[in-house]
């Protein structure tokens, strides 16, 4: 079947999600505003939002102008001029749309809240969906800018009309820069208003809780103000930075490792990352009309509905887009079912997406286990509060480890099922746009949790009705546990997105294996690598086997790692000792040359290089490089005084099964070493010891001599 082009897809995609992000900011700006007390409060936490979202861009966009210079001229002196300017164009549109779109967010945002809390004089539905309204612009404009700005830049430099991998490779790696402006902007936003969230929350708690022992939104306390302006900066614009930075970097990652697979899917496997960011932007748009909450229904609820509305409708979408443009052009161990496999790989995303979602819940809402044992134990005191609180959140990440674990290993083993080479690692980038497919509506959820938190502050500071307050504080609960899964969300696509990123990274420089590359013998000399030493048919290069006859390798030439190094430390570099074809001769790794055949065994140095332990060169009847009998000449390395007659000793000792010295060092002939043991022990500590066997070491009778040791 051929492949069916739905590029076309994309421009129209971005255009209805911003159109509609448009139509959403105007139907929450025509709600109701409450009186003027409440519009007082919100005027102030707008003031305050302002001031430390302007601050903040002032910083990025010098730091953002400095470094898009630096990449212009490196990138410009090292692979030309072109490269480097449009790497410092992308990297200049990425930090300006991550910016822009956060601005926008939490414009909304800061004007959503209250009108939230009016609408929570009316009905619990109302107060939903203004919330929820409002936090789909930042979902909406985070989402479609990131598409935009990748799509532009991809049109934009030419990708359309390139008609060779090669050219798509370096059209594709010019806007890895985009990437890098929006982890820039993430940067700042996470830590900054992260750090101001958390220290503007804990300081309202220890001046109005601990000290004064009045609520916590009480309006007598002026830090609230600054508690309800980090809820915006960091969970609003920080959050919506940090997944503005996770979908263009796995756009563009994936768009790296499609150019692999260009000869079987041409240019609709780099485009395939696109297309399915632009359907799962349709799929949250329906899913946030849906979502209505009866008056008694859990705001979760009514929530995880949408949710699950969304999904399902980005699994089918993502199933179409699969079916039309992963349909390869050579043929395949899958044949006509190639799509697939893809599409389940983004099934197996979207799934570990919702058990995320359903995980988060679970550690983080009020109904269950977790949280009510946090609250049993906070009344004993704080110390059983925090151990358990502590002991809940060293819990929760187990499960989410090995879920994104389960998930690339499924996804990957999808892939390579195919029979494509490289397939594995795009089957993995494909679970990723599955999991980042609802993006908009987890975003939209996030930017819910500040707006009902700023509308409940809202209501208790104004002094609302209790029916009001009971509703919004319904919604503050619920804002919690929705911005805690988002950010479990995040981190779970960031982890997959990683490592996406890491094998795009693994591609590009050639690196085939990780770990392929050794080091000298003693952890000194040149790195070799491996492959290097051996040819396609696993024979060491140069090495002659058996009189000067090239022969095959009985083991995997890995095994003989210690031996090539030993080889190349003790040669110069050279493999054979004189360099010519037919010298058999073998050299030691003292540089001497050996007599007869000699065997191969394992190089063992001790922390100074030395080689130790069993002699490491023997020929066939066992002897060492200097002639002597296996373990009777000296040991290699440094020697102490007396080391040479411990060693007779403690062969003997060994040979009559008893005791034997306690010498330092490593472990020789079978006993234990204990630090402290320096020879033999004399009578007084001025008399020299007593051999009783003259060249041989000190008499065998060793406890008769320690018996003589001074009390």
């Amino acid at each position: 079947m051929e492949q069916v082009d739905l590029s076309y897809v994309i421009p129209i995609a971005i255009l209805i999600g911003l159109a509609f992000a448009g139509l959403l900011t105007r139907d929450v700006l025509r709600r109701e505003t409450g009186n003027d007390k409440m519009r007082e409060i919100a005027q102030a936490i707008r003031e305050g939002a302002r001031a430390f979202l302007r601050r903040q861009y002032k910083t990025i966009a010098m730091i953002a102008a400095v470094l898009a210079v630096i990449f212009a001229v490196a990138l410009g002196l090292q692979g030309g001029w072109d490269l480097g300017l449009k790497t410092a164009g992308a990297f200049a549109l990425g930090a300006s749309f991550s910016a822009l779109s956060g601005y926008i967010g939490m414009q909304i945002a800061i004007r959503s809240n209250v009108r939230s809390a009016a609408g929570s004089l009316k009905s619990f539905n109302d107060a939903l969906v203004i919330a929820l309204r409002g936090g789909a612009v930042s979902g909406l404009a985070i989402v479609s800018m990131s598409l935009a700005g990748v799509a532009l830049l991809y049109y934009g430099y030419g990708g359309a009309s390139a008609a060779t991998g090669e050219i798509q490779d370096q059209v594709v790696l010019s806007i890895v820069g985009f990437g890098f402006g929006a982890s820039l902007v993430a940067l700042f936003a996470q830590l900054g208003g992260g750090i101001y969230t958390k220290a503007a929350d804990v300081g309202a708690d220890l001046v109005g809780k601990v000290e004064a022992g009045i609520p916590e939104d009480d309006p007598r306390n002026p830090a609230v103000i600054a508690d309800l302006v980090g809820d915006n900066v960091g969970d609003c614009a920080g959050r919506g930075a940090d997944l503005f930075e996770s979908t263009a970097a796995e756009n563009i990652g994936a768009m790296i490792l499609g150019v692999v697979l260009f000869p079987y899917f041409g240019i609709a496997g780099i485009l395939f990352p696109l297309v399915a960011r632009a359907f799962g932007i349709l799929a949250s748009i329906v899913g946030v009309l849906i979502v209505r909450a009866k008056e008694d229904e859990a705001p979760m609820s009514a929530l995880n509905r949408g949710y699950i509305v969304t999904t399902v409708l980005a699994a089918l979408l993502f199933g179409f887009a699969a079916w039309a443009m992963l349909q390869p052009s050579q043929a395949t161990s899958a044949g006509d079912a190639t799509w697939i496999y893809y599409w389940i790989c983004g099934i197996t995303g979207m799934i570990t997406a919702i058990l995320y979602v359903w995980i988060t819940q679970y550690y983080t809402e009020a109904r269950y286990r977790p949280v009510a044992e946090i609250a049993k134990s906070s009344e004993t005191g704080p110390a059983t509060n925090i151990i358990s609180g502590f002991s809940v959140g060293l819990e929760a990440t187990a499960i989410p480890a090995v879920t994104v674990s389960i998930a690339l290993l499924v996804s990957y083993w999808l892939g390579e099922t195919t029979g494509i080479p490289g397939g594995g690692i795009y089957g993995t980038a494909i679970a990723t746009m599955g999991m980042l497919a609802t993006a908009a509506y987890i975003l939209a959820m996030d930017t819910f949790g500040p707006i009902v938190d700023n509308g409940a502050g809202i209501v208790e500071m104004a002094g609302m009705s209790k029916e009001a307050r009971k509703n919004m504080d319904k919604l503050d609960a619920a804002g919690n546990t929705t911005k805690a899964l988002t950010k479990g969300y995040a981190v779970g696509s960031a982890a997959l997105a990683a490592f996406l990123l890491f094998n795009a990274f693994l591609r590009e420089a050639k690196v085939d294996q990780v770990g392929n590359v050794r080091r000298g013998v003693h952890g000194r000399g040149p790195r070799v690598p491996v492959q290097r030493l051996c040819d396609p048919g696993g024979r060491p290069r140069g090495l002659v086997h058996h009189q000067g006859r090239p022969g095959p390798v009985p083991r995997e030439p890995r095994d003989y790692g210690g031996f090539i190094e030993a080889g190349l430390r003790a040669h110069g570099g050279h493999l054979h000792p004189r360099g010519a074809p037919g010298d058999d001769r073998a050299r030691g790794p003292r540089g001497r040359y050996s007599r007869g055949r000699r065997r191969r065994v394992p190089v063992r140095q001790d922390h100074r290089g030395h080689l130790c332990g069993r002699t490491s060169w023997r020929d066939a009847h066992g002897r060492d490089h200097r002639g002597h009998p296996h373990g009777a000449g000296l040991q290699h390395g440094r020697r102490r005084v007396g080391q040479r007659e411990e060693v007779h000793r403690g062969r003997e000792l060994w040979r009559e099964r008893r005791d034997a010295p306690q010498g330092r060092g490593r472990r020789r002939h079978g006993r234990r070493p204990v630090q402290g043991h320096r020879g033999t022990v004399p009578a007084h500590p001025r008399e020299a010891p007593v051999h009783d066997h003259p060249g041989h070491g000190p008499a065998p009778n060793l406890r008769a001599r320690e018996s003589q040791r001074p009390k």
